[in-house]
């Protein structure tokens, strides 16, 4: 409850202003409530991110469960799993993919979180490693090109939001490449994949 009444919070007014007493007028319980859940401002962000983590890998392994033992399915599986999550819930993953406000060394279970998801790249470029399907270069250097691209992608995606009518429909370059992502958002993790593949005609 608290934290979805945080990360609307966050979505109308910003990070910045959020506090744990702000947070309990905008709930309609008393000053003291918040603090029998979170001891501080930080604890609370940090918990919003772990439960973004969490919730961005049971979305990982269930799509690449649903391809099967189609290794290359199951890696393109990714792309449309992850920006799905994050397009669906905004504050979260902005809080915890590019917020200055996480601090790693306090809260260590945040770095297990972020393993747990970056694993399912990993595991999956290893058994595309082992079948042959995938060039050799390092499956944690291919799983890091995914992950950004992932990221990279859907950060502009979502910054799309606050660009107006008007500006997406200029005429330059970077306005096109943008009204691509964001109609066809896969195709640039398609291509990304493609260029790891052995046999890259198995993308077409």
């Amino acid at each position: 409850f608290l934290i979805e009444a945080a990360c609307r919070h966050i979505g109308q007014r910003g990070i910045e202003s959020l506090s744990l007493r702000a947070l309990a007028r905008e709930a309609g319980v008393s000053q003291t409530a918040p603090y029998r859940h979170f001891k501080t401002k930080n604890s609370l962000i940090a918990a919003i991110a772990m439960e973004c983590f969490s919730q961005l890998h049971a979305c990982l392994v269930q799509a690449t469960e649903k391809a099967g033992d189609d290794t290359l399915q199951a890696i393109l599986a990714c792309g449309p799993a992850y920006m799905s999550y994050a397009l669906a819930n905004p504050e979260r993953y902005k809080l915890t993919f590019d917020s200055a406000q996480l601090d790693f060394q306090q809260y260590p279970e945040l770095k297990k979180g972020g393993d747990a998801c970056f694993s399912v790249l990993i595991d999956l470029i290893n058994r595309g490693l082992k079948e042959d399907l995938l060039i050799d270069k390092p499956a944690h250097k291919m799983a890091g090109l995914l992950w950004a691209t992932l990221h990279g992608v859907t950060s502009l995606v979502i910054s799309q939001s606050g660009v107006s009518q008007a500006e997406m429909a200029e005429d330059r370059p970077v306005v096109h490449a943008l009204r691509g992502l964001v109609k066809k958002p896969g195709d640039s993790i398609a291509l990304v994949v493609r260029s790891l593949l052995r046999d890259p005609s198995l993308i077409q």
